[in-house]
């Protein structure tokens, strides 16, 4: 079977519920990608797993879609409890997610757009003014159960100055709703229901009073196209559907459907019992709901597969347009007229390449039609937009093509509409860099110019994630990556030791419009050097570097390249001699598995190693998630790595030189069973401590060793460090004058993280094992880092959902701060809480039995304060922030500062 008689094949399939022969599965709008994935390997908290037999790029970013647990109004001091926003400023850029253009339509004073955002598979509208100019950046809700991805329905219409529209909620039944001329919901009602599937909704209204809705079903095993009729005040005329096309020798559906001088035209896609012929059909219906013809075949050629029409109505007559071909099928159009014939029995070709161009729309302004459709290259990985005009004689234009040009995305489903000035060309767009979809719009003139520039909406908060953190031992360096449409950028802000942020909203380290996904920063020599890597193509990336002073100057803003080699690299890390720094990164450029390379960078910015020198590149090992620090002596060097006939990885570290070579082979920090990976250290007086996440026993836990500045491993077995029922992931380790502190997090499969914290010192023992600090969200993955300054405080950098703070929306994953003693290592009353079971989700009220009030008890918040009075029954929590908390009676307090407590999680 023909790949067109494939795609075919699979959007009757979906629309029908019938069984697909050939790839059908393969097909999902234009959004099915075969290209190269994300790996997953980010030392800033992503939750993936290490282990990777291939090369790929880029590296995984965490979801720009919106956590299942959001922040609501954190407080006009933009503090979440004791945190902080880090950088309060907001870059307008896509919004996060996936949204599909569902149909476009106007009252004859601009235009209105109809989408589905993928996030919380709501369906809003977006005004588009006559001059282009967007009225609802993040569109108006009408309804959350209107989600669809498929575009290929005309879901609105215009009614005069207002609008209706149709969708299908939950994947069965059709709903309608009116909204007025701003898009606000007049009311919402059901059109048709049944137990077998509708789909694809379209309508039209004819000018007075009434709207005909079509859709598909599927109620004898077989797809059929149907109808209603609807009045403007909302009423539905139809006891019954009106059945356009119950052929049962036919699998029938995708209809459109336009009206003119009397009668509608409903068009529709055909395809036979044996899945081996598709045709465009159309027929029109009565405004008194009467079907007036048999199936009118638009251009019966059997030996060529037709799909998805299109109609529009012009000044006297209907015209259709339609994809044909077999291999490579091309744009067709043809006049019917309101009598129901057919005017160009042998259709007008509109379009001939070796690309399929197919997902055609038509739209009329009173003088001309405009067809657009689009051309996707044999691989679905290319494509763009493709329109002619065409006279009211059928005469087409415009031999060159219409082009609206929207490079680096890959556009599907056009819609177009007329406000009798220009037309509107509405259409999803694929981003190539983030794997999603965007709704945009252009204008098109009568003279077929486009007016530039695209639109695009929905427009949201740029989002913030992968924190990481440098201190010059009293101040702080936070750098961090921030989505800006096309590409990420590394900005970055410096935070006092009391907490006050220096630089509100940011520096911008690099603006490059590229793909990033990991960085790292470091301090010496009076300045911080910030390391990240970013995409250099399609099919490799590079690291690159940049230094900050200690004013807040950025002295690289183009940045420094560290290296450039073929392939990919990613996950830098960053230490200090004394003299230079060293850059370790993950590397492919063998194309067979993953090594580790460094290269030093002098503080004037000279790269001394370029492209850098390998630190392990063994040929029987994959080397991931490299981690430095600097010993006194030499640098040592620490990562995860996994035979490449193994199922476990184990953790191996090697010493480099400050002149830039490797001292001796690799050795093993830790070999025990299950899964250590994702190392993180740090060196003090005597040497250094390495963590790392542990399966030695079924969960994860966080293990860690002292190693010498030799190569000796003190702790061949390793050391627990933090173990519990739960996993307990992503440690970082910090070092100060009495040994390390070790911080991680846990998610209890609530709707918080949890990062608790430990002391190791220099030999070996552990202590002060305790959790410290809650944030909202089960997402880690968007990432966090830990710093030490000097003082007795530690500064966590995290990111979480935040829908507001400051008194704005954000509605974006933001950088939040904490800096404060951590419980147990500085000691704060009442800090450390053994706690009983798992914890309890509280929305609102917490009700406590009598049992637990004798004598009476208080909440706690995770580092130790009393935030309520409990009294027994019901407790009004509504006013506090979401996270951890304490419940623990006055007589545990006065016996044992480490007594039980009864852990709650509040959320909203």
């Amino acid at each position: 079977m023909s790949r067109i008689a494939v795609i075919c094949t699979a959007l009757a399939c979906a629309l029908s519920n019938l069984p697909a022969a050939g790839e059908t599965g393969a097909f999902r709008g234009t959004n099915h990608r075969s290209g190269k994935h994300y790996t997953g390997h980010s030392r800033t908290a992503d939750l993936r797993s290490a282990h990777r037999q291939a090369p790929a790029w880029p590296p995984q970013k965490p979801s720009r879609q919106r956590s299942v647990t959001r922040t609501r109004d954190v407080g006009h001091a933009g503090r979440f409890g004791d945190a902080f926003l880090v950088d309060t400023g907001i870059t307008p850029v896509p919004a996060a997610g996936s949204q599909y253009s569902c149909g476009a339509a106007s009252n004859g004073s601009g235009w209105r757009v109809l989408w589905s955002d993928e996030s919380d598979y709501s369906a809003r509208t977006s005004g588009v003014a006559s001059d282009g100019t967007l009225l609802d950046t993040s569109g108006i809700l009408f309804t959350d159960r209107g989600y669809s991805s498929s575009g290929v329905s005309r879901a609105l219409t215009g009614l005069g100055s207002d609008f209706f529209a149709v969708w299908t909620p939950d994947d069965n039944g059709i709903w309608g709703a009116r909204l007025d001329s701003t898009g606000v919901l007049v009311d919402s009602f059901l059109v048709y229901e049944s137990s077998d599937l509708q789909t694809a909704p379209a309508v039209a209204f004819d000018g007075d009073s009434t709207c005909l809705v079509v859709w598909t079903e599927n109620p004898y095993g077989y797809s059929d196209v149907y109808a209603r009729r609807v009045t403007t005040d909302g009423q539905v005329l139809d006891t019954l559907p009106i059945p356009v096309a119950p052929d049962p020798a036919w699998a029938e559906g995708m209809p459109t459907v336009a009206f003119g001088q009397g009668v509608y035209l409903v068009a529709w896609q055909a395809i036979d019992s044996t899945y081996t012929s598709a045709v465009a059909k159309a027929t029109r219906v009565s405004t008194g709901g009467v079907v007036l013809d048999t199936a009118i075949f638009l251009r019966h050629n059997p030996a060529m597969m037709q799909a998805i029409p299109a109609v529009a109505f012009g000044d006297t007559c209907f015209l259709a347009a339609w994809s044909e071909g077999l291999d490579q099928p091309d744009l067709f159009a043809a006049r019917v007229s309101t009598s129901g014939n057919l005017i160009d029995s042998s259709g007008v070709q509109l379009s001939s390449s070796p690309d399929y161009d197919m997902f055609s729309s038509v739209g009329f302004d009173g003088s001309q039609y405009l067809v657009m459709w689009c051309e996707l290259d044999p691989s679905w990985e290319t494509g763009s937009l493709c329109g002619r005009r065409i006279t009211v004689d059928g005469v087409p234009l415009d031999s060159g093509l219409i082009r609206p040009d929207l490079a680096g995305y890959l556009p599907s489903f056009p819609s177009v509409a007329s406000d009798t000035a220009n037309f509107l060309v509405a259409f999803s767009a694929y981003e190539t860099n983030y794997y999603e979809d965007n709704v945009f719009c252009t204008r098109i003139s009568p003279e077929g110019a486009v007016l530039y520039p695209f639109t695009s909406f929905p427009i949201g908060v740029d989002a913030q994630y992968r924190p990481s953190g440098s201190s010059d031992g009293t101040d702080f360096l936070s750098a961090w990556l921030e989505t800006r449409g096309r590409g990420d950028a590394v900005q970055a802000a410096r935070i006092s030791a009391n907490g006050t942020v220096l630089d509100p909203v940011g520096l911008t380290v690099s603006s490059t419009p590229a793909s990033k996904a990991d960085l790292a920063t470091g301090y010496g020599d009076s300045l911080y050097l910030v390391a990240w890597d970013q995409a250099n193509g399609i099919d490799g990336s590079s690291i690159y570097c940049a230094r900050v002073s200690s004013d807040g100057t950025v002295l690289d803003p183009g940045g420094i390249v560290v290296c450039d080699e073929a392939s990919y690299r990613q996950l830098p890390d960053i230490a200090f001699d004394g003299q230079n720094f060293l850059v370790v990164w993950q590397d492919i450029r063998s194309l067979t598995n993953d090594c580790i390379y460094a290269a030093r960078v002098s503080p004037a910015g000279v790269v001394l190693d370029p492209n850098g020198f390998a630190v392990a590149a063994a040929d029987t090992f994959y080397d991931l998630e490299p981690a430095v620090c600097f010993a006194g002596t030499n640098y040592l060097v620490f990562w995860s790595g996994i035979g490449l006939y193994a199922r476990e990885s184990d953790i191996f570290g090697a010493r480099v030189t400050t002149a830039g070579t490797v001292s001796g082979p690799r050795f093993l920090v830790s070999g025990n069973t299950g899964d250590q990976r994702r190392p993180a250290a740090a060196c003090g007086a005597t040497g250094a401590l390495v963590t790392w996440e542990d399966t030695r026993q079924s969960t994860y836990d966080v293990f860690a060793a002292r190693v010498r500045a030799d190569g000796t491993v003190l702790d061949p077995n390793g050391i627990i460090v933090g173990a519990t029922t739960y996993d307990e992931q992503l440690p970082r380790v910090t070092s100060d004058a009495a040994g390390f502190r070790v911080l991680w997090s846990r998610w209890e499969y609530s709707d918080s993280t949890i990062f608790s914290t430990g002391r190791v010192d220099s030999s070996g023992n552990v202590s002060h094992v305790s959790d410290w600090f809650g944030v909202p969200g089960n997402d880690p993955g968007n990432g966090y880092d830990a710093v030490y300054g000097g003082g007795p405080d530690l500064l966590l950098l995290y990111s979480c959902w935040t829908d507001s703070a400051l008194g704005r929306y954000y509605g974006a994953n933001r950088l939040w701060g904490k800096l404060g003693a951590v419980p147990g290592i500085e000691e704060t009353p009442n800090a450390k809480l053994r706690t009983t079971n798992a914890a309890t989700l509280v929305r609102g009220v917490l009700n406590l039995p009598s049992s637990l009030l004798s004598p009476p008890s208080s909440l706690f918040s995770l580092d130790g304060r009393r935030v309520l009075g409990l009294k027994p029954g019901a407790n009004d929590v509504s006013a506090l922030s979401p996270g951890v908390y304490f419940v623990r009676s006055a007589s545990s307090m006065v016996r044992d500062a480490s007594s039980v407590a009864t852990k709650i999680v509040i959320t909203r």
